[in-house]
């Protein structure tokens, strides 16, 4: 049985869905923690409480993230910097010769992390700064010799709280579309992620809206 530990600035929500897994796979496997990525100390206590709890660590998710043109400093500081630091972190936790196992460092991307977005410029500088963190941190030599791998998503729009209303108004006036992905979708392409051994370093696109490049790898090389 795997193990997880999830975190999230929302002490509710993170603590109502950690007792939901927990029931259904079991105490032992599944803990939970209250984390702002913009608090490095919160951040910390997570790899901390996983540690003590699990022994080790070998998959780290690096999923926060918000859309918000008018508070842009809270965009850079959550998407952008949030990543960092967690990337630094699970480099530190991961690596072989920091007493780790090795592992693989998820980042979430986006879609508008490989090419423009008019109607959301800072998001989009957030997330190229995601993407070049994560080529940059996968091309480190100390990284591939002590067993740890960097990839990252890129998906397009998803069915999730941070799609407001007024983003979908924009994107169906400029783009003439409003279609969202559904969460199982990014599932799928996580666990491709996962188990796609040879991929260091690139991102998977993820795009519903075009079945004929549903998922496909970009690296920027």
């Amino acid at each position: 049985m795997s193990t997880v530990c999830i975190s999230d600035i929302n002490e509710e929500l993170v603590t109502t869905t950690g007792q939901s897994l927990a029931t259904t796979y079991g105490e032992q496997n599944v803990i939970f923690a209250v984390c702002d990525v913009r608090n490095e100390d919160q951040f910390k206590n997570v790899f901390q409480v996983t540690k003590n709890k699990f022994k080790r660590v070998d998959i780290v998710i690096n999923n926060a993230g918000v859309a918000d043109e008018e508070n842009w400093g809270k965009v850079v500081d959550v998407n952008l910097k949030g990543s960092i630091l967690g990337t630094q972190l699970a480099a530190e936790a991961l690596r072989k010769d920091r007493g780790g196992h090795g592992g693989i460092v998820v980042n979430m991307c986006s879609i508008f992390g490989v090419q423009p977005c008019s109607i959301l410029p800072v998001y989009s500088a957030s997330k190229y700064g995601v993407f070049g963190l994560t080529k940059s941190f996968a091309e480190m030599p100390e990284m591939k010799e002590n067993g740890v791998k960097f990839t990252c998503l890129c998906p397009g729009a998803i069915d999730t709280e941070m799609i407001t209303d007024d983003i979908q108004q924009m994107r169906k006036k400029f783009f003439g579309d409003t279609s969202l992905m559904s969460t199982d979708v990014m599932t799928e392409a996580l666990f491709k992620l996962l188990n796609d051994t040879d991929n260091n370093g690139e991102g998977l696109i993820v795009n519903q809206v075009d079945p004929d490049q549903h998922m496909k790898y970009f690296n920027s090389k």
